[in-house]
């Protein structure tokens, strides 16, 4: 049975469950394909970078190694980071098994024994968004101190930072930027609820307490809708498995 869900950003994922016994399910999560517009922009972005080395040094030897390295990362990327579905399957008495499966047909299988599963658990993160609203229409250029990193462009107008982080500098190129601080009016705070499902394993030395916490669909990040599916379905096969004991 498939059922089409969003996971945290947004995007359409595929959630199949598979019931194979009483005691037996799989659960697989399928990711959005590669985006051929994404692959696109990456590549025009380095040969354009290389055109204009080229264009400066006249070496040809700069256009070779810019269609190697495109084609290096394509592959490092498929082989090492991008993946194409995740699966969990969970028998009674016997353990869960993880599969993870790349875009290069590259698989990662893992297994836990049902004895060391103490709990499968929801678990609940929640993070700052903090957004800055400044001018952009006056002459010159932000040097961006060491606390601040990973800012993605919203608009003509905004900028957004997915940490916290101290304050922009301007820059020095004859007039001078605004100072903006992180606690100014134009400035908010949003906070985000994440939720994911994890395994937690029995610590050997304290059965009451827990020696590991291990999540489950880390790459796909689906919401909490889809989540209460699997969570439901495993705790069904957890309270059988453990009332036949």
């Amino acid at each position: 049975m498939e059922t089409k869900f969003k996971d945290i950003n947004n995007r359409n994922i595929t959630f199949e469950q598979l019931r194979h016994s009483p005691l037996c399910r799989e659960f697989t999560v399928i990711a959005p394909k590669l985006s051929l517009r994404s692959v696109l922009v990456h590549t025009a972005a380095v040969w354009l970078a290389a055109y204009g080395i080229f264009w400066g040094t006249q070496n040809t030897s700069v256009l070779s190694a810019a269609i190697i390295m495109t084609l290096l990362g394509m592959i490092l990327h498929l082989h090492l980071f991008k993946i194409d579905q995740e699966s969990m399957l969970i028998i009674g008495s016997v353990g869960v098994q993880m599969n993870t499966l790349y875009a290069s047909g590259r698989e990662s299988v893992s297994f836990i024994e049902m004895k060391k599963v103490k709990d499968i658990v929801i678990n609940e993160a929640i993070y700052m968004v903090r957004i800055l609203a400044m001018p952009l229409s006056c002459e010159g250029s932000l040097s961006l101190s060491s606390g601040w990193r990973n800012w993605r462009f919203r608009s003509a107008i905004h900028w957004q930072k997915w940490s916290n982080g101290s304050r922009v500098n301007n820059g020095n190129l004859g007039r001078t930027f605004v100072e903006i601080w992180t606690k100014e009016r134009n400035s908010r705070d949003e906070q985000r609820i994440i939720y994911y499902l994890c395994i937690l394993l029995i610590d050997p030395g304290n059965p009451r307490g827990v020696s590991e916490v291990v999540p489950v669909f880390q790459s796909a990040k689906p919401r909490l809708d889809c989540l209460s599916q699997v969570y439901r379905s495993c705790h069904e096969i957890l309270q059988q498995t453990r009332a036949e004991q």
